[in-house]
Parts: C-alpha cells; structure tokens; sequence
C-alpha cells in the first residue's frame, strides 16, 4: 500500500518542480513537459517525471490498488489504462527511465531532491514488478526493493524499557538461511 499511497505524491513532484505558468504557457499534456520552464535541465527533469506519472499509471493498470488515488489529467490516466504493454516491457521502461532520471544530474538542489525521489519510486516499481511476474524475493530484498530499508546488525533491539544489543552481525551462512526463510 505504501507504494501505492506514494503516486499521489508523484503529480505533487511533477508540479513542484515546474515553474508557475503565465498566459502564454502551453498546458502539459500526456507525455509533455511544460514549455516555459526556468532552466534546461528543469525541462528535462519534468519530461521525465511526466513520463514517470504515466508509466505508474500504466503499472496501476496491471494490478488492482497499485494506484489508489489520481488526481492528474484525466487524459494521462486514460492513455495509461489503454497501454497494451505487458508487465515485462513496463519493467523494462521502469529499468529505462530509472536510467534517464540518473543521467539527468540536476544541478541544483531541489532537482537533486526531485531526481533522487524519482530514482527510488523507479526502483520500488521495478520491485514491485518483478514480484508481480512471480518472482519471489526474500524479505530484505523486497523491503530494500519497495522502501530503501537495508538491514544493519548494529541496530539495538528495545522491548519495552529494555534495550538489547547491538549484536554483531550474523556469519554469512547464517544470515542467509534466516533471510531464506522470510
């Protein structure tokens, strides 16, 4: 569900990354960037997060509650649910864009911020994807894949007003036989 509350998020990150539009703006339409923007790489930078909406939209597509709420154009939407694509071409779109948004490298802060958040929404769907096509993940690779949560032996474990730890990391041939199991 987490993944799928974040897509409200995604028409916030397109919008706030524009500049405000005057009279002689073109609006934004499926797929495009606005036209009047305050830097190159701004433009860029929305091109792709448009292109991220429309392809979350088009993921949402595939499985029932990936998208919860949408409150963007309603022709995004609509193109998304006639996208004939299959789940492995929206992975590999994912695996293209996530690339895209990489090699963008805002120069400024907030686009750092934008292109950073992007990245990981990327890797969440790519997550999610592969787990919708059968893949089975262990429990740190989909909580890595889906939230950017890794685990970390020298975390102290509280109970209560108990804490515990840190312990040292597991041996290797342990840790795995435990994360097989999750």
């Amino acid at each position: 569900m987490f993944l799928t509350k974040m897509i409200c998020l995604a028409a916030a990150a397109l919008v706030s990354g524009c500049a405000p539009m005057t009279s002689g703006d073109a609006p934004v339409t499926a797929g495009h960037a606005p036209t009047s923007v305050s830097a190159p790489q701004d433009v860029a930078l929305d091109a792709l997060a448009a292109r991220y909406v429309t392809l979350q939209l088009a993921i949402g597509a595939q499985e029932d509650g990936y998208i919860d709420a949408y409150y963007g154009p309603a022709a995004w939407r609509d193109a998304a649910e006639a996208d004939p694509a299959g789940k492995p071409d929206l992975l590999a779109r994912t695996i293209a864009l996530r690339a895209a948004i990489n090699a963008a490298a805002p120069k400024d802060a907030v686009g750092r911020r934008r292109a950073t958040w992007l990245a990981a929404q990327l890797s969440a769907a790519q997550t999610r994807l592969r787990m919708m096509m059968g893949e089975k993940l262990s429990f740190q690779d989909e909580a890595e894949g889906l939230f950017g949560v890794m685990q970390s032996g020298d975390v102290p474990l509280r109970y209560g007003s108990k804490t515990y730890g840190p312990y040292p990391p597991l041996p290797d041939n342990i840790r795995m036989r435990l994360l097989s199991k999750c």
